[in-house]
């Protein structure tokens, strides 16, 4: 199961981190959440050593969900290099995370090197496989 973290955590363990890291925005009385929290439990599962996943609770960590602009739960916002990579709000099946079989879109944001500005684009989700 995925460590709960707070703001307080997220330089150390996210922007920090050597590997990709998948952070679980979460309500505990959100129904969509529940369904998905099966999902990123098999994740984690699966890509124990090449992805870490963490928990931010948003009824009890607002100032993170505020920081990283988290308007609506379930949000999984996918981390590589200290940078946000892809985000996706609601509930989708396995497959759809890890192969890039996403049919629903989803903001990506990149950032642009030689300005250091960030570009958001919305693009399909390409999948963990790519990134782990």
């Amino acid at each position: 199961m995925a460590e709960r973290i707070k703001l307080s955590d997220f330089e150390e363990k996210v922007l920090n981190s050597s590997v990709p890291v998948l952070i679980d925005f979460y309500s505990d009385s959100c129904v969509p959440c529940k369904r998905l929290a099966p999902v990123v439990g098999t994740v984690e599962d699966e890509r124990a050593g090449s992805l870490l996943v963490y928990k931010v609770n948003i009824n009890f960590d607002a100032d993170a969900a505020s920081e990283y602009e988290v308007t609506a739960a379930p949000t999984l916002v996918l981390f590589k290099d200290g940078k946000e990579t892809a985000r996706h709000t609601g509930v989708f099946r396995k497959d759809e995370l890890t192969s890039g079989g996403m049919k629903r879109r989803v903001e990506i944001v990149r950032a642009v090197m030689a300005e250091s500005d960030i570009v958001i684009m919305d693009e399909p989700f390409a999948g963990l496989d790519e990134v782990t």
